[in-house]
């Protein structure tokens, strides 16, 4: 590879690392701004957040517990995810694909997009049903169909990465063995 390329590969690793941070930062004011909106007691943002069509509903201790859980949750996951992302991106602009440390980024950030499926589903579900409850058959529904939502797919996409991460891990192996044997 010429150095021009490597040079624009490295450019574009360190802008995608500066928009992985702005818009995780982004995405985690807004989360704590509509939950601490709601915990104050003005729920026009959640209702809009969730996508929920009452108007500002009361909310009681269950409903309060599970804000703070849910957005918590979702700050933690989309932190871990930008750390994850940011260690990947380093290690790429650095070319270092096939260390230990790189195979982990990855594997972290299988992980964190699973869990970004479950704060989908958090706030897709468990949120609206319990500040809108309705029979439990409609919200049976809502669950079964959010299970072949589109959101379906970072659940797939982190299990692929856990599983990139594994081959990686074995290629370094097979590169130790090959350089033991020369």
């Amino acid at each position: 590879m010429n150095q021009k390329a490597l040079i624009q590969n490295r450019w574009l690793y360190r802008v995608l690392r500066i928009v992985a941070g702005i818009m995780t930062s982004f995405v985690g004011l807004m989360i704590l701004l509509t939950a601490g909106t709601a915990l104050a007691g003005d729920t026009d943002m959640l209702m809009d957040f969730i996508e929920v069509d009452s108007k500002a509903p009361t909310l009681d201790m269950i409903d309060y517990a599970a804000i703070v859980f849910t957005s918590g949750f979702a700050i933690i996951t989309f932190w871990l995810l930008f750390r994850s992302i940011n260690q990947f991106l380093k290690h790429a602009e650095r070319r270092e694909l096939f260390l230990d440390s790189t195979a982990n980024a990855l594997a972290r950030m299988g992980r964190a997009m699973i869990l970004l499926y479950l704060v989908f589903l958090c706030f897709d579900v468990l949120l609206p049903m319990l500040i809108e409850p309705r029979a439990l058959i409609e919200n049976s529904i809502d669950f079964i169909i959010y299970l072949i939502d589109p959101n379906v797919l970072t659940l797939l996409i982190g299990t692929v990465l856990i599983a990139l991460a594994g081959a990686l891990r074995e290629g370094r192996e097979i590169q130790d063995e090959l350089r033991q044997i020369v």
